[in-house]
């Protein structure tokens, strides 16, 4: 893969501008753009636009160290299981300067940070006949390949993959292989990397930990403390071929290399989001459930509850639960002229959950109810607010100073 270094201009608003001038301009620009939000301040900024990076789907995710650089994946809307072609752009948010750094066959795409002067970022690339693990250190151009523990034969199913950065010592990710015929999982294990860095290389290995049941779903990790929790949802098939939908937590502790199974405080009619705090310990787990939807699907309405996970260490307590605050969200769409609320409501999607973690001021971005608004939720007031944005988020992640980033498309 090249590296090449890319000398395009950018767009830059950051000037003194009125935030309805900003809007404007933005919702009139028609190219995919990236920008930033304050939440606290309800104010929207248009960072850059890449003209040469017109696609229809960017994924965004923000290192945490002290460069404020923005990785962007380019990835078609509507995604299949076969590999296709995307680019990876790295954004220096601090001089607006961005470069291409690879264009490959990218089966899904996994930025994270391993130290604060070290940023890496790893790539599953699922090829014919190969699958592998690309460790990139974008500041010096160097990479590292690591064969990813698949068999051939396993190519031939559709599989995905989670990445979580836990500490200096080990990279955790999370494999489900799934059957194309049927679309049943068959199998699942949780798999580690550690490394060695010299000189911008990473070398590692992998080491299969722990081997998961069947029929499972396992959605994306979130870490706090020294524990990792993956947020699963269990399918207990029934005779009559039902499905009862039972919502777990996987917790495993870094420190002891052991895992522990926390059930859902609620029943299978609700999902399950787990929060986390930024630089805490504390998990929070936000339970969203629609609970009002009329015969003539004028109205939505989802009822969500904000639980706290507690471990007191002992044995005979371990991980409980406890209630914070109920809250109902209207996620009702605006009305659009000349088109009937009825026929619009019957394509409306379930509302979708952005960010699990949370800024330095202690928001999270919960819920994208339509394409022009969204909740923040704030745990230490307990509180819901709602924010108005200038057109559809794609993609969110969170970093300092109580920005959260986000890739920014005209509908």
């Amino acid at each position: 893969m090249e590296n090449p270094s890319h000398g395009h201009q950018c767009v830059d608003f950051l000037t003194n501008l009125p935030t309805e001038l900003v809007e404007e301009i933005m919702m009139r620009v028609d190219l995919p753009t990236v920008g930033r939000a304050r939440c606290v301040q309800r104010s929207w900024r248009a960072i850059w636009s890449y003209i040469d990076f017109c696609v229809r789907f960017c994924k965004v995710a923000v290192s945490n160290g002290p460069a404020s650089l923005l990785f962007i994946s380019q990835k078609n809307l509507y995604t299949s299981p076969f590999p296709q072609k995307m680019n990876f752009v790295v954004v220096n948010a601090d001089d607006n300067t961005f470069r291409m750094c690879c264009k490959s066959n990218l089966l899904s795409l996994h930025p994270w940070f391993v130290q604060e002067i070290l940023p890496i970022t790893c790539q599953l690339v699922c090829m014919r006949l190969q699958s592998q693990l690309v460790i990139l250190n974008p500041q010096i151009g160097q990479q590292r390949i690591i064969p990813a523990p698949f068999h051939p034969s396993l190519l031939e199913h559709y599989w995905t993959v989670t990445f979580d950065y836990i500490d200096s010592m080990a990279i955790y990710c999370i494999v489900a292989l799934r059957q194309l015929p049927n679309g049943r999982m068959y199998a699942k294990y949780l798999s580690w990397i550690p490394y060695e860095s010299l000189n911008g290389v990473v070398y590692g290995s992998w080491k299969v930990i722990y081997s998961l049941c069947p029929h499972v779903v396992m959605l994306e990790g979130l870490f706090v403390g020294d524990t990792v929790y993956w947020c699963i949802n269990k399918l207990v098939h029934w005779p009559v071929n039902q499905i009862n939908r039972r919502e777990l937590l996987i917790a495993f502790s870094c420190s002891s290399q052991t895992f522990n199974i926390i059930q859902s405080p609620n029943d299978e009619h609700w999902k399950m989001y787990p929060l986390g705090f930024h630089n805490s310990t504390k998990l929070l787990n936000l339970m969203a459930k629609l609970c009002i939807v009329d015969e003539e699907f004028i109205s939505l309405t989802a009822l969500l509850q904000v639980w706290e996970l507690r471990n007191d260490g002992e044995e005979n307590l371990g991980y409980h639960w406890r209630k914070l605050h109920n809250v109902m969200l209207d996620f009702t769409p605006p009305t659009v002229p000349g088109l009937m609320v009825g026929p619009f409501m019957r394509h409306w999607k379930r509302p979708v959950f952005l960010c699990p973690k949370s800024s330095d001021e202690g928001d999270f971005v919960v819920a994208c109810p339509d394409r022009y608004q969204f909740y923040i939720y704030n745990p230490v007031k307990s509180r819901f607010t709602l924010h108005v944005k200038p057109r559809m988020i794609q993609a969110m992640d969170h970093v300092a100073a109580g920005f959260f980033w986000c890739s920014l498309v005209r509908i």
